[in-house]
């Protein structure tokens, strides 16, 4: 249902809906918002959150996805410069990175048609292979962008009215609940919610994101977490890799 980094993901892989599952605790409304958090609105709760998850350049992910057809998992590491993703659904699998420039990309024939719009007797030829884009070819742009932390995050925020729920402890730390409809980029049709939570102390990082959404004939729900901010990954250029100028039709 989001466009975006799931695009890049797959056409072995379905585009599920925008959801987030919250893991244990009861929020509570009557409980008080940090000091420097009192009398600002969900909006600015949010805003505050994600600035300072782009101070903090790097962080881990863990997101698991499902529609009426299967159930997706992507994990990674993404940071200043440099980012890598895996996603497994249905059997296939699709792993991407970003470093020293150059994107990569690795997965199954079918995901490599759809991402980068190989002919099927390429994409086949070249399955379980890393491929290497340039910035100047033509998939690069959209593949970098889907690697980008910021980018990534704003998709697990709530958009629209966004209200502050509550207090509550998920896994041992207390975090602050926020509520809201579908980020700005959904497609049309759909509707949904989102929940996210941050940590309630300072610097408030995001901590994870739940909710469901439906539309065009299909329920989607998700449930993701963020931790190891600030902690850097060594992400390397994979060895071997083929050009996708040397696969391009045209």
């Amino acid at each position: 249902m989001r466009a975006t980094y799931r695009q890049l993901a797959l056409a072995c892989l379905v585009v599920p809906g925008l959801a987030l599952g919250a893991c244990g605790g009861s929020p509570s409304a009557s409980a008080g918002l940090p000091h420097d958090l009192r009398g600002k609105t969900g909006a600015q709760i949010v805003a505050a959150s994600l600035a300072a998850a782009a101070h903090a350049a790097w962080f881990h992910i863990d997101d698991t996805s499902t529609d009426t057809s299967q159930t997706q998992r992507l994990t990674g590491d993404l940071g200043s410069g440099a980012a890598q993703l895996s996603v497994q659904a249905s059997g296939a699998s699709l792993d991407v990175a970003t470093v020293g420039g150059m994107g990569y990309i690795r997965g199954s024939a079918a995901s490599l048609q759809s991402a980068l719009g190989l002919p099927a007797a390429v994409a086949a030829a070249h399955s379980g292979q890393w491929i290497s884009l340039r910035p100047q070819d033509p998939p690069y742009v959209g593949f970098a962008s889907i690697l980008s932390g910021s980018i990534l995050l704003r998709e697990f925020a709530p958009g629209g009215t966004v209200k502050v729920v509550g207090t509550r402890r998920v896994d041992g730390q207390d975090v602050i609940e926020l509520s809201g409809g579908l980020p700005g980029n959904s497609a049309a049709g759909q509707s949904g919610t989102i929940i996210l939570d941050v940590a309630a102390r300072a610097p408030h990082l995001p901590v994870a994101s739940h909710g469901t959404a439906a539309g065009n004939g299909q329920r989607a729900k998700e449930q993701v977490s963020f931790s190891a901010w600030g902690k850097e990954v060594t992400v390397t250029a994979p060895s071997g890799a083929v050009a996708y100028s040397s696969l391009a039709p045209g």
